[in-house]
């Protein structure tokens, strides 16, 4: 936007989905949607719209390890549960789901400890319930929105007044490399070690690399179904 906060956006004639996510550091995101998923043509779309920002409040809290101390370099995504539906047609402008997400999540300090500033302020009689979603390459984070913070008891109250605390265990990485009939090593390909990556949070497959080593991310105990994907080879599972 400009200094007088006004965007233009030039729109094909005929128009079936359209999606606006206004947004400005220390405000509250919003969300507003026009059409359906049939993406049949939009035929009462306003010509101008105007987004009232309300400014955002902070949540935050720390990331430590098994022994209590502060892990620095820890993402952070945030997620916010707000009443409405991503896919319908919207008359008026809804909160933001997404909070802090990838290359905008939040990252831990070197006390460990993190911050957003955009979250909304509590309802009347009732508060907002926040998922976090927090990973580190050399730990054993979530694999699933608010996997961890349930298991260990965060509440929206920690969050609000930066009391949080989130427990990550040190993780095992799955190592390996791929060759091929020839006994040379396949230098392309993906590694995957979800059961159902087109479903699954986060990242869940490396390439293989140049000499045909692969390495994962640091995991939680359990078992993993393993999937190498090669060009013109059939894939395998371990």
């Amino acid at each position: 936007t400009n200094d007088q906060g006004e965007l233009d956006v030039a729109l094909p004639q005929k128009l079936g989905l359209l999606r606006l996510w206004p947004s400005k550091p220390g405000y509250v995101p919003q969300f507003m949607n026009f059409g359906n998923s049939n993406q049949d043509p939009i035929e009462d779309m306003p010509g101008s719209m105007t987004f009232y920002l309300k400014r955002g409040v902070r949540v935050g809290g720390m990331v430590i390890d098994s022994m209590g101390q502060p892990i620095s370099g820890a993402s952070v995504q945030v997620r916010v549960d707000a009443p409405g539906s991503r896919l319908m047609y919207e008359s008026e402008p809804r909160i933001n789901t997404w909070l802090a997400q990838g290359d905008n999540a939040a990252v831990t300090d070197e006390d460990g400890k993190w911050e957003i500033l955009n979250a909304p302020a509590m309802l009347e009689g009732s508060d907002y319930k926040f998922r976090l979603q927090v990973t580190h390459p050399q730990f054993a984070g979530d694999k699933r929105w608010g996997e961890l913070q349930a298991k260990q008891g965060v509440t929206t109250k920690q969050l609000r007044d930066g009391t949080a605390r989130v427990t990550l265990q040190q993780g095992l990485q799955i190592i390996g490399s791929i060759t091929g009939p020839d006994g040379q090593p396949g230098t392309s390909g993906l590694v995957v070690w979800a059961a159902r990556p087109f479903w699954a949070e986060g990242v869940n497959e490396p390439p293989i690399d140049s000499s045909g080593r692969y390495a994962s991310l640091s995991l939680g105990p359990g078992e993993y179904p393993v999937t190498v994907l090669a060009p013109g080879f059939a894939p395998q599972q371990t």
